[in-house]
């Protein structure tokens, strides 16, 4: 069932990818020869390929509801008995006769028909004669509201339905010809549906796959399974409730309620309906969960969860699914009241608890678009349903990253401030009583003992601190720094206004109502960038900015004032970060070295996001982020490791290696902790190492997951998910530094890179070609070298290539070996350095000449001496031996020495064992080995007898496989001869063989 969802996934996408391309060519074709409509477009800021994803995104949307039976209902009639294929029928001409289906039709129906309320007479749409729901909410609002009345934009009615045969038994290649071969359906709150259909999870994963994919390398955006969804928002909201709930419910029982609450609801309802518990029949949702289901329930009810980077919007939905499931299983427990309906759950939790925040604005319509859905979609009564809410202010557009516009900070946080001290700590009173508060109230209702007098007392008590939490955050901003402008009090003011129009416009229904609103919000959103802003140029900075359509800024304690103001941060930091390497974020490094203590000049952007997220959560808030696992063992990731040792306790850490979680190799991990110190924490680890673990990873994680010391994960070194003996045991080889030293200090710094000629086809030659070569001047030899590459070195052998380099070393005078010169010259064009960025031929700039080699190898002699060659990629220790004067590519390294001490040292299981506990995994179960571990390699100074033994035997490897001889008995004595030399016991060489076991 999971192969027919990715087939009709793939093919849906290829379809939809078609769709938007076609639509967008044509909408630029429209624009170019429509001064006015280019006009219009450009006064609002409109893009053509976000107007081209908004249109799909509202047929989309209408092609799940118009399966209801919700549009073209006639007047009497009752809802659900409408036109099932609405839009086909609009397309054809039946319910109205028009010229252009964008512009007399879908127009009318998005903007006119179901964003307006006409309620009062009774949903009558006279254009269609028949009545259209009102829907609300940004899908149905012109885009940058631009003038569609006045307008036209005629898009080709082909565009739409078309009569083109493609195959057989699908004709038609138009929108709606497309749209119309599949089933609709929006049930995507379970890790695996039942049914293959179309369904807003599917929606995601096109969304992620829609970017051309040059654009889509630069955001570097993946689409999160389902599963994987699944599992971190269950574990965010554990570790949430274990946190809020602490001293009333144990974390084993909150698992038990958020993992399997929901299957309980039908048993546990039984109990509660004989009365009592017997033999037959016991309650199985633990006692501390339903002997507090009120005070749980107000923690579901008013969790602040955030995704930082929303893509397709999977998180915050996984999130909502997840709150409401809870809710509605903790139902039964509480005291009978008003029926608790999913939609009514749902609403609340978009309203009160989901927040995002996306660069690119395709990916917040399309996270609205799928909020949008999961609400209304799975309700069948049309009567309950509210207009859609608008979450302009919920899900934003902005570079989460960065508060900075063009070097200058556009909020001043302190402007939230208000003896923040003294103040954090009367609202934190005031809360701890309202929740014991709470607490007593429904343990005393539970029980029988609460009297209407000691009800109505509680009540009093509880009114009176929510007052005095009130009037706390309504209490002006001081601040020290501000002077004596009043600017801290307006910003009080302001922040509390602000609070108010946000509420306001998410149940706005009015378009009239909606833009004035907003409008106001935008005044003072400017009010306090002014306020904040004293550069002289402040007035030219603020209308630049007004004019951006993208923000490269996001202004976290202004946009989401209320979430700080009343929390001090948000509860739950969850997403998947772009995977963008540090190459593709060099115009913003300057910005990112100014605001994160994170910053290497090498680290990726998820680095960034750790930061940002920590730094976003209140004080005891969770974090579960699934990014790419290079930062727990690259150099660059040391300063994010030292942040975690000093500001998280790890729940879990789940590392998928090179699993293909995504489309693509991006060797993600999965990270959940608290924003907590994690100095005596212990936490879970687990690696996910084949295909068939992946597809049922969360069981595997209950059978394979270790019990992690995060005091034991080193300061300066890698991490990896081991048992705390392997660490102690890396520790005591790291260790005894009075006879051991590392690898560089051992052979005196002489480990060098291979070389990197900038242009393989050109320099690297086979033997034809040498001949050719030599016979035409034989002189070309001084330049001709034997070539080794990674493939070629294996543990003790080298395999010879039969391939050459032309080592024309930087210098050279190269009309001295003219046939060499004749050769490179056909590869002239891609050989000269380049000059800019946009040069499309030629290898890296520098002060190198074309038919030189591109980088400066100044050790080029230590290639003729005797040394040990490493590979870089490796699934076994991989040291060769060559005194043939070899060169080697760049997927080597050299070790200049011919001690043969050393070859068997740095062959054996502990030198593989520490590079493979260093270095990090790679796509089919290699370890990428960089030089800076391969330096760090801990060499035991020997006696005599140790370093002749070693050194015999090795010499003997090498003399028996240029024999194609097995030589397994004499490297397993060198094995146990370098055990005794670095004093392991047999206890611990079982557990060095056990962790490089592969």
């Amino acid at each position: 069932n999971a192969f027919k969802i990715e087939i009709v996934t793939e093919e849906f996408f290829e379809k939809y990818r078609d769709l938007f391309i076609e639509i967008k060519e044509a909408l630029d074709a429209l624009i170019e020869n429509n001064p006015a409509l280019k006009k219009e477009f450009i006064i609002k800021n409109v893009d053509s390929a976000d107007f081209s994803k908004k249109l799909l995104g509202q047929i989309v949307f209408l092609h799940f509801l118009q399966k209801k039976g919700w549009f073209g209902v006639d007047r009497d009639a009752p809802w659900g008995s409408g036109h099932k294929d609405f839009l086909r029928q609009l397309f054809e001409g039946k319910l109205m006769k028009y010229k252009n289906f964008f512009n007399d039709v879908l127009e009318p129906l998005f903007y006119e028909a179901l964003a307006s309320d006409r309620s009062d007479n009774d949903h009558f749409y006279s254009k269609f004669n028949c009545k259209i729901p009102f829907l609300n909410g940004g899908l149905f609002d012109s885009i940058n509201g631009y003038d569609w009345v006045h307008t036209d934009i005629n898009l080709p009615n082909e565009l739409f339905s078309n009569d083109a045969p493609t195959k057989e038994g699908d004709t038609g290649t138009g929108v709606l010809d497309v749209f119309d071969r599949y089933n609709f359906t929006v049930k995507e709150d379970e890790p695996l549906e039942k049914e293959v259909a179309i369904d807003p999870e599917m929606l995601g994963k096109v969304f992620e796959k829609l970017l051309p994919v040059n654009e889509r390398n630069i955001k570097a955006t993946f689409y999160t399974p389902r599963e994987i969804v699944h599992y971190m928002c269950q574990e965010c909201l554990i570790n949430y409730l274990a946190t809020e709930l602490e001293g009333i419910a144990s974390k084993e029982d909150i698992q038990l309620f958020i993992r399997m609450g929901e299957t309980v609801i039908e048993h546990d309802a039984r109990v509660i309906q004989r009365g009592e518990e017997n033999s037959a029949y016991s309650f199985k949702l633990p006692e501390s969960i339903r002997k507090n289901a009120g005070v749980i329930d107000l923690k579901l009810a008013t969790i602040r969860v955030c995704d930082p980077a929303i893509g397709s919007g999977a998180f915050p939905v996984g999130m909502m699914n997840e709150i409401v499931r809870a809710r509605q299983t903790l139902s039964s427990y509480l005291p009978k009241s008003k029926e608790r309906l999913p939609y009514d759950l749902k609403r609340h939790a978009i309203q009160e608890s989901l927040y995002g925040v996306d660069i690119d604005p395709g990916a917040v319509e399309i996270a609205k678009l799928r909020l949008w859905l999961s609400l209304i979609v799975d309700e069948d009564d049309i009567e309950r349903i509210k207009p859609l809410p608008n979450l302009d202010y919920r899900i934003m557009q902005g570079n989460s990253l960065l508060e900075e516009f063009e070097g200058i900070r556009l909020f001043d946080d302190k402007l939230l401030e208000s003896n923040v001290e003294d103040r954090g700590k009367q609202l934190a009173e005031a809360k701890k009583k309202i929740d014991e508060l709470q607490r007593a109230y429904i343990d005393q209702h539970t029980s029988g003992k609460l009297t209407d007098t000691r009800g109505k007392e509680i009540h009093a008590e509880i009114k009176k601190q929510q007052n005095l939490q009130k009037q706390l955050l309504e209490k002006p901003v001081i601040s020290e720094n501000m002077g004596m402008f009043d600017a801290p009090s307006r910003a009080g003011e302001v922040l509390k206004e602000l609070k108010s129009l946000h509420s306001a416009f998410f149940s706005a229904t009015q378009r009239k109502k909606k833009d004035e609103i907003k409008k106001e919000i935008e005044a003072l959103d400017w009010e306090l960038i002014e306020i904040s802003l004293t550069e002289k140029k402040k007035g030219e900075l603020l209308e630049k900015l007004k004019r951006t359509r993208v923000r490269p800024f996001f202004l976290w304690k202004l946009h989401f004032a209320d979430v700080f103001r009343e929390k001090g941060g948000f509860d739950v930091m969850i997403a998947n970060p772009p995977y963008l390497r540090q190459e593709e974020i060099k115009d913003i490094k300057p910005q990112l070295e100014k605001a994160y203590q994170v910053y290497t000049g090498t680290a990726d952007i998820h680095c960034y996001f750790y930061e940002l997220g920590f730094n976003l959560l209140h004080t005891k808030g969770t974090l579960g982020y699934i990014t790419s696992n290079k930062y727990l063992r690259a150099n660059y990731g040391k300063p994010l490791r030292q942040f975690f040792k000093r500001n998280a306790a790890i729940v879990s850490l789940v590392d998928f290696g090179d699993l293909p979680v995504f489309d693509a190799t991006a060797y993600p991990c999965i990270l959940i902790a608290s924003k907590a110190d994690g100095s005596k924490n212990n936490f879970l680890g687990c690696k996910i190492e084949t295909n068939e673990e992946l597809y049922v990873f969360q069981h595997v994680l209950e059978d394979k997951s270790i019990s992690m010391v995060q005091n034991d994960l080193p300061e300066n070194d890698g991490w990896n998910i081991e048992k705390s003996e392997v660490q102690m045991l890396k520790i005591k080889l790291d260790g005894n530094p009075d006879n051991t030293k590392p690898l560089i200090d051992y052979v005196e710094g002489k480990i060098f890179y291979g070389i990197k000629s900038g242009l393989t086809e050109a320099f690297v030659i086979d033997e034809k070609t040498k001949n050719e070569l030599l016979s035409s001047d034989p002189k070309s030899i001084d330049v001709i070298k034997p070539l080794l590459r990674g493939r070629d070195i294996k543990r003790y052998q080298i395999v010879a290539s039969n391939l050459y380099l032309i080592f024309t070393r930087q210098g050279i005078d190269i009309h001295q070996y003219p046939a060499i010169e004749k050769y490179l010259s056909q590869f002239k064009l891609d050989l000269e350095p380049r000059t800019s960025a946009k040069d499309k031929r030629g290898r890296k700039a520098g002060s190198y000449k074309w038919f030189e080699i591109q980088d400066n190898v100044a050790y080029w002699q230590e290639f003729e001496k005797p040394k040990i060659i490493s590979a870089r990629f490796m699934t076994e220790p991989l040291f060769g031996y060559d005194k043939t004067g070899a060169y080697t590519n760049d997927a080597c390294y050299i070790i200049s020495t011919d001690d043969m001490y050393l070859y068997g040292i740095i062959n054996s299981k502990i030198s593989w064992f520490f590079l493979y506990q260093k270095c990090c995994s790679v796509q089919n179960d290699y370890t990428q080995v960089h030089i800076q571990f391969l330096q760090q390699v801990p060499i035991r100074i020997p006696d005599a007898k140790q370093r002749a033994s070693i050194a015999e035997k090795a010499t003997q490897i090498i003399e028996q496989k240029s024999h194609g001889k097995k030589t397994d008995l004499l490297e397993t004595q060198i094995d146990r001869l370098v055990y005794e030399i670095y004093g392991l016991t047999d206890e611990e060489i079982g557990i060095l063989e056990e962790s490089i076991a592969r």
